[in-house]
């Protein structure tokens, strides 16, 4: 009866052993996931909000040269700097 208990106690630890060194690379798997998730993330949103920031701006400025070449255009931004 002996024998039987310590040969079930050695492959019990073994078996922990083996599920603990399963949990620690699951564990480095999450932790780098979420790191990827925000570094992609940041890739994202970063250029959104620059992009709502300079866009409009520089697109005034670009539209604004060819108000002289298409009066449509210039009429149709007036109505639509009256309108605010």
């Amino acid at each position: 009866m002996d024998e039987e208990f310590k040969k079930l106690l050695a492959e019990n630890l073994a078996r922990s052993q083996e599920v603990y060194e399963v949990s620690r690379q699951l564990k480095r798997y999450l932790f780098w996931g979420q790191i990827l998730a925000t570094i992609r993330l940041v890739i994202i949103v970063i250029p959104i909000i620059l992009a709502i920031i300079y866009l409009p701006p520089f697109l005034r400025d670009v539209f604004g040269q060819y108000q002289d070449l298409f009066p449509t255009y210039k009429s149709l931004m007036d109505s639509a700097n009256n309108l605010r």
